[in-house]
């Protein structure tokens, strides 16, 4: 199984642990906890609740700028809350990002995240197949062709994480009544096709 992602060549990475430490001695406290916070917008919070817990880093319905005035770590969902033209979600999040790095002292830009597990879960994304499907499959290859489509189609929107869940092998029994071996089979071929999934992502189309 090949890396996620290749690694930076030692002098690049050298360069970036030196930023890293460089940011980190200058944070202020408010700094720090602001990139410890993701801002969550597009809610109509009249309307119902889109997940648990939506509102417990943000309290009061402030807007962009001035939630991340000190910056901010987590830019959620801005393309799956409300359904939102491709593009000019695209250009906003970009215009988002760019206010980021002119406005705030340190210039951090967000890490913009978003729902994946079959495809960017997104209006006028496409939909692939569920989790259990990837191990009926048997085709880890193809699998992992459809991560990298997923993981293309979010990078050229500006979505830098794809939220979905890490894979597991189940060690309970096959329940409901199918064919035992099967299922087995399927539990176990799983987590190798999941993990092809996220190396598909992980790289370039």
């Amino acid at each position: 199984m090949p890396a996620l992602v290749d690694p930076p060549e030692p002098e690049i990475a050298r360069e970036r642990a030196r930023r890293v430490e460089e940011l980190l001695a200058g944070m202020s406290l408010r700094e720090k906890l602001a990139q410890l916070v993701g801002v969550w917008l597009n809610v109509n919070r009249k309307k119902g609740v889109v997940a648990p817990l939506q509102d417990s880093m943000q309290g009061e319905d402030l807007g962009f700028e001035e939630f991340a005035r000190d910056g901010v770590g987590h830019i959620t969902r801005h393309f799956g809350t409300t359904p939102v033209e491709p593009e000019a979600a695209r250009k906003t999040l970009a215009e988002r990002q760019r206010w980021l790095r002119a406005n705030t002292r340190l210039g951090i830009p967000a890490i913009a995240h978003e729902e994946c597990l079959t495809g960017l879960a997104a209006w006028r994304a496409t939909t692939y197949p569920a989790p259990p499907a990837w191990g009926a499959s048997f085709h880890p290859e193809l699998v992992e062709e459809m991560g990298r489509a997923i993981g293309s189609g979010m990078r050229s929107l500006g979505v830098h994480q794809g939220l979905a869940p890490r894979p597991r092998r189940d060690p309970r029994p096959a329940l409901g009544g199918g064919s035992r071996s099967a299922c087995r089979r399927t539990r176990t071929r799983w987590p190798r096709c999941a993990r092809r999934t996220y190396a598909g992502c992980s790289r370039p189309a």
